[in-house]
């Protein structure tokens, strides 16, 4: 069982042209806030994930689910008006719901079910406002050995 987070990648630079990806701290650290252009999106796969084992009706582990938590990131500056604000993130939801469609769509994954989708503000206490989305993933590949 591979984790998916090579099919995040695909899907996030399908569904949001030109996003810069990022999962995990190490990922995360090359991408240089500072250097990116100020209308850039970014998303972040959380490093964490929940994986549970699910079952057949014959009680075998067939395959895994991952909670993931996944945030499409854009810059924002502190003296916004509220239009300005709104507008960014009506475009972050719209590439957040795009982006799940695409993870939907793809023939690699047999699942995907969003949990909760939350619109934040000062996301890092930094200058970025976010969608973030809570979405369990199940690979179509069956578990080999559970």
């Amino acid at each position: 069982m591979q984790y998916p987070i090579p099919t995040l990648r695909a899907c996030a630079e399908a569904a949001i042209p030109g996003c810069y990806f990022a999962h995990g701290e190490k990922e995360e650290e090359n991408i240089n806030l500072d250097k990116l252009p100020f209308d850039a999106s970014v998303v972040l796969v959380e490093p964490k994930m929940l994986v549970t084992p699910n079952r057949n009706t014959y009680g075998a582990r067939t395959t895994v689910t991952f909670q993931a938590t996944i945030s499409v990131l854009a810059f924002a500056t502190i003296n916004d008006d509220p239009e300005r604000r709104l507008a960014r993130m009506d475009m972050l939801l719209q590439q957040a719901l795009a982006l799940l469609a695409a993870l939907e769509k793809d023939d690699s994954l047999q699942k995907v079910t969003a949990r909760n989708i939350v619109s934040k503000y000062n996301e890092f206490d930094a200058n970025l406002d976010a969608v973030v989305m809570q979405l369990d993933i199940t690979p179509a590949q069956r578990a080999k050995l559970c």
